[in-house]
């Protein structure tokens, strides 16, 4: 599935830069994308510099596609906007 909001079309970027892949659907799992645990850290220092919040690595058992991730961030963008 293709993006659907600002946050997910970033995070999708960030996905395929790091993988090396020319495109990342939005409910793929992370774990069926062969990202492992360094993989993830890299994901993770690009969304906090991309988006300018802290959010740990660990997020990915949570939330492990790109939609969940992206409601995850928007809703700590939102809490740091009120």
């Amino acid at each position: 599935m293709k993006p659907r909001t600002p946050t997910e079309e970033k995070l999708a970027d960030i996905w395929c830069e790091v993988l090396g892949v020319d495109r990342v659907g939005i409910t793929d799992n992370y774990e069926d994308l062969g990202i492992d645990s360094l993989l993830a850290a890299s994901i993770f220092v690009e969304i906090e510099e991309t988006f300018a919040i802290s959010m740990l690595t660990t997020a990915l058992v949570d939330a492990p596609t790109i939609e969940q991730v992206a409601r995850k961030i928007d809703e700590l963008v939102s809490k740091r906007l009120t």
